[in-house]
């Protein structure tokens, strides 16, 4: 019986210390920046490496096709407390837009991403958040982008 009460008690010890170790991984994350504005100007973005998307052009992305096999990998989201319509690139590749006060996201696969949101101006002018480069295995990555500042996580 004694035996029996001493395994019981390890038993508890050995639950107790694998929640306490998965507690402190799921927490989040995150920094914050400067937003850059960028006036007028001559030649390309060096963050932006695809400012396009055609079908049938053999531009390669980090996109997960969400029905093949083994996970969908990381999530990229851009979240979006601005007036202004932004533009997202991961890994410098055009994936969309998101209008104003709102968020979209793209399921990408692991290892080491970058965001960066850009909003262009009628007078040509820019205002751009990040880029922001940091690994992402089975978590979410977001850009959170305010007017003048952004913050990142990682959860």
């Amino acid at each position: 019986m004694k035996k029996l009460n001493q395994l019981f008690a390890i038993g508890l010890l050995i639950c107790g210390l694998s929640f306490t170790a998965s507690a402190q991984n799921s927490s989040k994350d995150g920094g914050s920046g400067d937003v850059t504005k960028m006036e007028k100007s001559r030649g390309a973005d060096p963050n932006i490496t695809v400012t396009s998307r055609k079908n049938g052009d053999g531009q390669e992305s980090r996109v997960v096709d969400k029905n093949s096999r083994g996970g969908t990998g990381c999530k990229a989201l851009f979240d979006n407390h601005t007036s202004y319509y932004i533009y997202c690139y991961v890994d410098g590749k055009l994936e969309g837009y998101v209008a104003p006060w709102g968020n979209g996201q793209v399921d990408v696969s692991n290892g080491t991403t970058s965001l960066y949101a850009v909003a262009e101006f009628n007078d040509g002018s820019k205002t751009t958040w990040g880029p922001i480069s940091k690994s992402c295995n089975y978590q979410t990555f977001e850009l959170e982008v305010y007017s003048s500042y952004y913050n990142w996580y990682v959860y």
